[in-house]
Order: C-alpha cells, then sequence, then structure tokens
C-alpha cells in the first residue's frame, strides 16, 4: 500500500545573531531579519513549501519574535499560498479571547491560510512576566483551548472556568476558514501529548528529540486519538540540511544549528530529565556536543538522497503526516545558503512524497 502524501513546512528563527557567534553573512538588524524572512517565505511558497511556521519568546536577549501572530499578518502581505501558523504561541501567557480575534484576523488577511499551534510553555521567568506560574500553566492553557476552539467556531462564547469566566461574549471577525482554522498542540512529555490527542487538530513534535522518543509519542497519540475519536495527526519538526557532502554541512550548517541544542542544555532542559534515555542525557559538557553524537537519528542532514531516505523512515516509523524543516537560525547559515537548501528541498526531496 502506498504512504499517503506528506506536507512540509518551514520553520525559521525570527532573531538576531547572538553574542559570539559563528561568523557569517546574515542580516545586521532586526528590521533586516524580518525582510530576509519574508524573503525567506516566498521562496519557499515558490520551492512548493505546504506552510510557513513561527513561534514565540519574550525577552530574549537574541529579540526572538515575540508577537507571531503581528508577523505572520506581514508575511500573508508576500504571499498568496503557503499556509501560515505558529510553532508554537505559548497560550497561558495570553487571554484566549484576544488569541482568538487575532487569529481570525490572520484567517482573514491570509484568505483562509492561518494554523495555530499551541504549547505550555517551559521558562519560567516568561510564566512570571505575564502573571502566571507552570503551577497554572496546564489548567490555563486547557481553559485556553477551548475557549479558542469555541470562539472560531461559533462566534460566540460562554464559559465559566478556574482562570476565565464569559458569558455569550461575542468574538468578530469571523474566520474564513471553515469550520476553522486548525488548531495543534505542541508537546514532548506522556501527559502533554496525550492532552494534544485529545484536544488537537494535530500533534507538533520537537525538533531535537531523537527518532526513538519520536516514534513512543506518534504511536502514544494515535492510540489516544483513536480512544476519544480525534484525528490523531502527526506533525514533526526537524533541523533540516540538504549538500552535496556531510563536510559541507558540518562547515555551512552545524556551527549555527549547534547553538540551539547548547541552549536547552544550559538551560537545563536536557539535564532535567525530558531526555531520559536519550544520548543527549549523556552529554557532560559542550565539547561533547558535537555532529557525529547529535545529529543521527535526530536531524534531516546529507545529500538530498540521503534525507529522502531518512524521511521515508520518519514516515515508516512515526506515521507522519506533516514535516516543518528548521534550516537556519538567527547566526546564520547566510540566508543565500538556506535559500539554496530551500529550494532543494523542493526540487529533489519533497517531490518523491506528493
Amino acid at each position: 500500500m502506498l504512504a499517503s502524501p506528506m506536507r512540509f513546512g518551514l520553520y525559521v528563527s525570527a532573531e538576531v545573531a547572538p553574542p559570539g557567534a559563528p561568523p557569517a553573512r546574515i542580516p545586521a538588524t532586526l528590521p533586516e531579519v524580518y525582510a530576509s524572512l519574508l524573503e525567506d517565505a516566498r521562496v519557499a511558497e515558490e520551492a512548493g513549501f505546504d506552510g510557513f511556521y513561527v513561534s514565540e519568546h519574550h525577552g530574549s536577549p537574541v529579540d526572538h519574535l515575540p508577537q507571531p501572530l503581528l508577523f505572520l499578518a506581514a508575511v500573508a502581505a508576500v504571499t498568496r499560498r503557503i499556509e501560515l501558523g505558529t510553532t508554537v504561541i505559548q497560550l497561558p501567557l495570553h487571554h484566549p479571547l484576544e488569541i482568538a480575534e487575532q487569529l481570525a484576523v490572520l484567517d482573514n488577511l491570509s484568505g483562509g491560510r492561518a494554523v495555530a499551534g499551541f504549547g505550555l510553555g517551559w521558562k519560567e521567568p516568561e510564566l512570571r512576566a505575564f502573571g502566571t506560574s507552570r503551577a497554572q500553566a496546564i489548567a490555563r492553557f486547557e481553559e485556553g483551548f477551548e475557549i479558542v476552539r469555541r470562539a472560531l467556531e461559533d462566534g460566540v462564547v460562554s464559559f465559566a472556568g478556574q482562570h476565565f469566566r464569559l458569558d455569550a461574549v461575542p468574538v468578530r471577525p469571523r474566520p474564513v476558514r471553515r469550520p476553522r482554522p486548525p488548531l495543534w498542540i505542541g508537546a514532548s512529555s506522556e501527559p502533554a501529548v496525550r492532552r494534544a490527542a485529545r484536544l488537537a487538530d494535530a500533534w507538533v513534535g520537537d525538533g531535537l528529540h531523537d527518532l526513538a522518543f519520536t516514534r513512543r509519542m506518534a504511536e502514544l497519540l494515535r492510540q489516544e486519538a483513536r480512544r476519544v475519536g480525534r484525528p490523531g495527526r502527526v506533525v514533526l519538526m526537524r533541523q533540516t540540511f540538504v549538500a552535496d557532502s556531510h563536510a559541507e554541512i558540518e562547515r555551512v550548517w552545524w556551527p549555527h544549528m549547534r547553538q540551539i541544542g547548547l541552549d536547552y542544555f544550559r538551560a537545563d532542559y536536557v539535564k532535567g530529565g525530558r531526555f531520559r534515555g536519550d544520548a543527549l542525557s549523556r552529554i557532560e559538557s559542550d565539547a561533547e556536543w558535537t555532529y557525529e553524537r547529535v545529529a543521527k537519528d535526530r536531524f534531516l542532514v546529507g545529500t538530498p538522497a540521503e534525507v529522502v531516505a531518512e524521511l521515508r523512515r520518519y514516515q515508516r516509523e512515526c506515521g507522519c503526516d506533516e514535516v516543518i524543516f528548521h534550516v537556519r537560525l538567527g547566526s546564520g547559515p547566510a540566508p543565500e545558503a538556506a535559500r539554496a537548501c530551500i529550494r532543494r528541498l523542493g526540487a529533489e526531496v519533497m517531490p518523491h512524497f506528493r
């Protein structure tokens, strides 16, 4: 039996380079970064990508995007077909009615192309800055998700919860897509994946956990989704680069992408237990964070033929419906190199899964 066609997205890091980043020919200021990412969106659309995604962080030292839906409104103006989504909005930080309104506006601006991925958030300073905490996050998330869903589907919301109380509140404008834009949940723990199966149109798996963990979570998602009669769609984020050799990837891409893993390592995300059993849990120092130790079963890197083979493996073992490629950070590689990779993914990889 032939596998179902797979969708593909591009995730971009809307941020400047950190101090001490590896040298690269990159945009120097935030306005230049934003303009460069708008061009990435146009290139991705021309290359045949199905979605374009950004995320949310606050108080970031590299000016990571704090308002993803506002940024996607600008992307809507320079694209015509590609879907525009978040992976993810930290829903506990927000009032869900405001998020529903912003999504509806984006859906109208884009002609029905909005997609909303939501997550709990994990950085305590961000939660505190918005008047909440990890202890409150799950309840705020579940209440907020239900309010966003009802607001977009029904246009009026009544709700009585621990954190939000609404009495027949009208929500305008109405979205173009009916019954509403897709609502996804990003998750990297068993309880959160079960929540995604119960509530969401799709689960978004992060790009740092390895294939074995991702396979277990995808199996759990589908099992739970079948139990509650939900779709059980799997969307995977993966750090990705295609080139003619691994030597080129190590030279052009790895010095920059290595940083994203080190950020989680230094923040105790790895040592805190989230990667129990993973090879990353056995890394003790920055020096051990090497391409050879980290890339296998985790990144989609190599020649186009190698990436096609790895995607076949992910499709076979995880049943993924969409894969979102993360090609560059604020520090690099240079936009020209990243766009060459985007075009090669569109021409030499994605057609094998259509």
